[in-house]
């Protein structure tokens, strides 16, 4: 993950030293009858429809969706919400954690803060680029070997490709993607470590308000942009 993740922890730390300072089911879906095929016929035909999906997830440059990631561990539970804008090259992630709510704006001209809407104060820090955990990120992937359909469902109202795909480390990870756009529905990681669940929401493709990836004008902004650049 890039400097974008590192920000956004930035930004809750900063947001949590404000508050304590001011306070002191899936369905499946049936399957036609037909004549029983060939595993290489099933392997191709497999391939051929991740390959599809792919190239429409390739496509998607604009869109905005909300995220709910649940991380179990062995004696804890933590659950993040947040809301992506993406437009080309300009960002806007609101995520809240334990009831603080923290923003990040990049607007695509090499300006970007992190802003807490409560205080009304901002840090501007170094340019970001777009993450890499984007809902179509998969679909960058240069070698497939290690995803595999293992069906079709249907998931939050979406019809879905289900897909397994075998991570390093022993990690295996199942991700619900939409058939007409392959985007994300649904993903759960399982590792020795515990087990992470992420839903996505509300998906909105297409050009985003411009006003989103704009600081509001009274925000009081501290400069951190001058900082020495924090490592990949």
């Amino acid at each position: 993950m890039r400097r974008c993740s590192v920000y956004l922890m930035v930004a809750l730390l900063m947001t949590c030293c404000m508050v304590l300072v001011g306070c002191g089911s899936s369905e499946k879906v049936p399957e036609a009858s037909s004549p029983p095929v060939a595993e290489e016929e099933k392997g191709s035909s497999n391939e051929n429809e991740l390959e599809k999906i792919m190239n429409s997830a390739k496509e998607v440059t604009d869109l905005s969706f909300e995220v709910e990631s649940t991380v179990t561990g062995s004696d804890q539970t933590m659950t993040t919400h947040s809301k992506y804008w993406i437009s080309g090259k300009k960002m806007r992630v609101e995520t809240e954690t334990v009831g603080i709510t923290s923003i990040m704006i990049a607007n695509g001209n090499g300006e970007a803060w992190v802003y807490s809407p409560t205080e009304k104060m901002a840090m501007k820090i170094p340019d970001i680029e777009v993450p890499n955990d984007l809902p179509n990120e998969w679909s960058e992937e240069e070698d497939l070997d290690n995803y595999k359909i293992i069906g079709h469902e249907k998931m939050n109202g979406y019809d879905c490709v289900v897909v397994s795909i075998s991570g390093d480390e022993g990690t295996l990870s199942k991700m619900w993607l939409t058939k007409d756009q392959g985007m994300p529905i649904r993903m759960e990681t399982e590792s020795a470590e515990g087990k992470i669940v992420v839903e996505y929401k509300n998906y909105n493709l297409g050009k985003q308000p411009e006003d989103l990836f704009q600081l509001p004008a009274d925000a009081q902004v501290m400069d951190m942009s001058q900082l020495p650049n924090i490592p990949e």
